[in-house]
C-alpha cells in the first residue's frame, strides 16, 4: 500500500498507514459524480446575509480562567489579569482584499 506523503505515523485504529478515517463509520470517500449530483439537486444551504447576534463586553480583568469565543475563530482568552486575543478578523470579508472572500455574515466583535 503507497504511503501517505503528509504523514509519516505509524498504522493506527483511525489511519491505516495511508489514510485517515473514523473508526466505525461509514466511508465518506466521494467521486466527482456523487458531487455533481449534492450540487444540482441544491444540498447546498444559501449563505445567509445576516445572523443576528447579542453583544456582550467580557470584564477587563479576570484572577482565574476564562475562554470566550469572539467570532470567526477568534478567542479571547482571560488568566491571572493577562488578556490575549488570538486570530481577530475584524473585516467584512475573509481575505486580503476588500472585494473577494466570503462576506461576513455578523459584525465583528
Amino acid at each position: 500500500m503507497p504511503r501517505n506523503r503528509h504523514y509519516d505515523g505509524p498504522p493506527s485504529d483511525h489511519y491505516d498507514g495511508k489514510r485517515f478515517f473514523n473508526p466505525g463509520h461509514p466511508s465518506t470517500d466521494r467521486g466527482l459524480s456523487a458531487l455533481l449530483r449534492w450540487k444540482l439537486a441544491g444540498g447546498a444551504a444559501r449563505w445567509p446575509k445576516a445572523v443576528p447576534v447579542v453583544a456582550s463586553r467580557p470584564d477587563r480583568r479576570v484572577d482565574g480562567l476564562r475562554i470566550a469565543m469572539v467570532g470567526h475563530s477568534s478567542l479571547l482568552i482571560q488568566a491571572a489579569g493577562v488578556n490575549v486575543l488570538t486570530d481577530p478578523v475584524w473585516s467584512d470579508r475573509a481575505s486580503p482584499f476588500s472585494f473577494v472572500g466570503p462576506k461576513r455574515v455578523t459584525a465583528p466583535a
